[in-house]
């Protein structure tokens, strides 16, 4: 089961992509899968901290993005950090795939 968040996503116009399917920035939060798809990587760009693991409950994540500049913390720990200015804004979007269930709570966003 994988689950995650994209941010700076938009409506991908791929002729090969699953209808409604978004593009953008994607953080995974729920795969205990190592490296390039581990808890707090970025797709395609930037692979998880070694010993990351969803184990366990519940876990923070802080994304920050500002201009090209984006960090993923877990649990206060950097696990991801990158300069990349190909998605520049757009909207947030909560994903999951796979079977079984996820849950989000207490999402909070800040303008700094």
């Amino acid at each position: 089961h994988s689950a995650g968040m994209v941010i700076r996503g938009e409506r991908t116009s791929k002729t090969d992509a699953a209808p409604g399917a978004i593009s953008g920035y994607e953080i995974h939060m729920g795969s205990d899968d190592e490296g390039t798809n581990g808890p707090g990587s970025i797709e395609g760009l930037a692979s998880s901290t070694p010993g990351a693991s969803v184990a366990g409950g519940w876990h923070t994540y802080e994304i920050e993005a500002a201009g090209s500049h984006i960090i993923v913390r877990m649990d206060q720990k950097i696990t991801a950090d990158i300069q990349d200015s190909i998605h520049t804004k757009g909207m947030i979007a909560l994903r999951s795939a796979g079977t079984g269930s996820v849950q989000y709570r207490n999402i909070k966003f800040r303008d700094k």
